[in-house]
């Protein structure tokens, strides 16, 4: 066979079966995701088909049309599920899936464990709440149509409060502390004069409730608390730290010291100085509070300075001409991720934070977000009520070079960040207090930087611990609603 002939009998080979083609028919179901090509256009100089609905097939485009725009869209059943309950003289829109999910009665709740005995769902999407009754004391009860299966008959109670002692329970969860209790910004002159983070003694921390209720408030409203009479046993911080609800772990142990080593594997192990850092931001959720216990001090130097970041943010913040400045400021600090690690003893641990944390979005695409964050920051406590954490530690930093490319970004984010270190480190700014035998404090690590002067001579020896944000969120959550010092506004950076 000539090769002609052969390519001839592959093109064959290679061309579909019509018969086969003829007697295949698409099924009436799919022909309405089918297109078919059937006219050509000249576009650009070049021939192209366009494409025509296989479902219209015999059907004018503007019937067709009409006939899509008049297909009525199908509606779910929970477009009508609303149900409304008057709560504290208000009328409160619940969806009735919802609220039966929040059921607490012992059919859905086992009242031993806690546990659900059903699950979400299982719910049907039907659920409609009947039968409202609201009562005296304000509880109320609501039976339902198309229960859970195997339900049937059921009827739900909530008990005075409920969805308040919810909604109490959600700002724990989030640690959303300032809204019951207004943070108090301080300075050295102010931390002194107003007592704020004043003693107790250890016996009345352990003992008395009204005295740790004051070391909690302390700790939520400026961010740190001192107890004195601290036995000089290393065995006291975690009785100290099992008081608030038990001990954090991390790769230091539960407990751990702080003392001058040969050789030693973290900078705080040495008798240097250390400058102003929070401490584990190589983790990924640092621990919330820090607790230091002193057992010896030495004869020179040793002090520990404590500076609070919410008030540097503030003071920043208030400083600038312009709120624009202020809204370029935040986004610098909160938009870009500074990574810190530890790369030592066998460990590499390694995280990236924002400088400042905060619960609202600030990473504005346009001139319309800028605005709206203008708009935002004309009241600068608006800011400081929404942030959740700073996180600052440079001896910690970890090399960004993985962040180079915008290098007008890390200008203006190196920029925003010096201006943030000189307000921590603004002499009026700091607190500086010399650690005694037997006196312990606790600071929020989300808030106040600490930091040390090189020691020498005697031994200085402190013991450390961490508590976590859960935990302390649940000591929180104890206090109840009645603040201490309700009537207490939030005020600038004052010396």
């Amino acid at each position: 066979m000539s090769p002609c002939a052969r390519l001839l009998a592959r093109q064959n080979a290679l061309r579909p079966n019509r018969a086969l083609l003829q007697n295949f028919r698409i099924p009436s179901a799919a022909r309405v995701n089918c297109t078919r090509w059937d006219k050509r256009s000249v576009h650009g100089g070049k021939t192209r088909r366009q494409p025509r609905d296989a479902g219209t097939k015999g059907v004018g485009r503007s019937q067709a049309g009409r006939s899509e725009k008049n297909r009525e869209k199908p509606k779910g059943p929970w477009q009508s599920r609303k149900i409304e309950v008057p709560i504290n003289g208000k009328t409160q829109v619940f969806d009735s899936l919802l609220l039966r999910d929040a059921c607490t009665c012992e059919r859905c709740i086992d009242q031993s464990t806690t546990q659900r005995l059903f699950d979400t769902v299982d719910i049907p999407l039907s659920i409609q709440g009947k039968d409202l009754e609201v009562h005296g004391d304000g509880s109320f009860s609501v039976s339902w149509t198309s229960d859970v299966p195997g339900y049937e008959d059921h009827r739900s109670h909530f008990p005075p409060d409920y969805f308040k002692w919810m909604w109490h329970a959600d700002l724990a969860a989030k640690h959303l502390c300032q809204r019951k209790y207004l943070r108090l910004l301080w300075t050295q002159g102010r931390l002194k004069k107003e007592e704020l983070g004043t003693s107790v003694t250890y016996d009345a921390y352990m003992t008395d409730q009204k005295a740790y209720r004051k070391v909690l408030e302390d700790l939520i409203e400026s961010g740190i608390a001192f107890i004195n009479t601290v036995p000089n046993v290393s065995e006291s911080v975690a009785e100290i730290g099992d008081r608030m609800g038990g001990l954090q772990n991390t790769i230091y142990g539960p407990t751990w010291d702080v003392r001058s080593r040969p050789s030693a594997k973290n900078a705080a192990d040495t008798s240097s100085d250390l400058g102003f850092h929070m401490d584990l931001l190589y983790y990924k959720e640092p621990p919330k509070l820090q607790i230091l216990h002193c057992l010896k001090q030495s004869d020179e130097g040793g002090e520990t300075l404590f500076s609070d970041s919410f008030s540097a943010v503030y003071h920043r913040l208030t400083g600038f001409k312009n709120v624009r400045e202020r809204s370029r400021w935040v986004v610098a600090l909160t938009h870009f991720k500074q990574p810190f690690h530890y790369k030592n003893n066998g460990y590499w641990l390694r995280h990236s934070h924002p400088t400042l944390v905060t619960d609202e979005q600030m990473n504005p695409q346009t001139e319309d977000d800028w605005a709206r964050l203008d708009e935002y920051f004309k009241d600068p406590s608006q800011f400081i009520r929404a942030l959740q954490a700073v996180r600052w530690s440079p001896p910690y930093q970890a090399p960004g070079i993985k962040n180079i490319g915008n290098e007008r970004a890390m200008n203006t984010r190196l920029a925003a960040a010096r201006q943030l270190k000189k307000s921590i480190q603004w002499p009026s700014a700091i607190y500086q207090t010399k650690l005694q035998e037997g006196t312990c404090v606790i600071f929020d690590n989300a808030r106040v930087v600490h930091a040390r002067k090189a020691f020498s001579g005697s031994e200085r020896w402190l013991r450390g611990a961490y508590i976590d944000e859960t935990t302390f969120a649940q000591q929180v959550l104890s206090l109840g609603n009645a603040p201490r010092n309700s009537y207490r506004r939030l005020t600038g950076y004052q010396s």
